[in-house]
């Protein structure tokens, strides 16, 4: 029997529960009753109810980063160009514009191509 769901046990599991407390709710099925399926069911739930709190935690920790990383990203635009325009640590020339990832203009090819 292939493996169901998460959302599908969760449907099914609402869709027994109400069945059993509208038709029969004094019965016994499976060596349980309805007090006993639902405590069996609990952690099932609990589990459910804890990941939806993780998964907002989780989504709102992402919109934190995202909107982090957006000043960061403008920072450090604005070192990059400070770094250029400073000639004590060599410009877009100097070894520290390299080593931030820029290629210095020393290093630049032309573009121009012969055939």
């Amino acid at each position: 029997m292939p493996k169901r769901s998460p959302q599908v046990i969760a449907d099914k599991y609402s869709q027994f529960l109400t069945a059993w407390e509208t038709h029969a709710p004094s019965a016994t099925f499976g060596g349980l009753t309805l007090a006993q399926f639902k405590a069996l069911c609990k952690p099932s739930q609990d589990s459910r109810a804890q990941l939806e709190i993780l998964l907002s935690q989780v989504i709102g920790e992402q919109e934190t980063r995202d909107q982090s990383d957006t000043l960061v990203s403008a920072a450090m635009i604005n070192i990059a160009k400070s770094v250029r325009a400073d000639l004590s640590v060599g410009g877009d020339n100097g070894a520290l514009y390299k080593a931030m990832g820029f290629i210095p203009v020393s290093e630049r090819q032309s573009g121009l191509t012969r055939r």
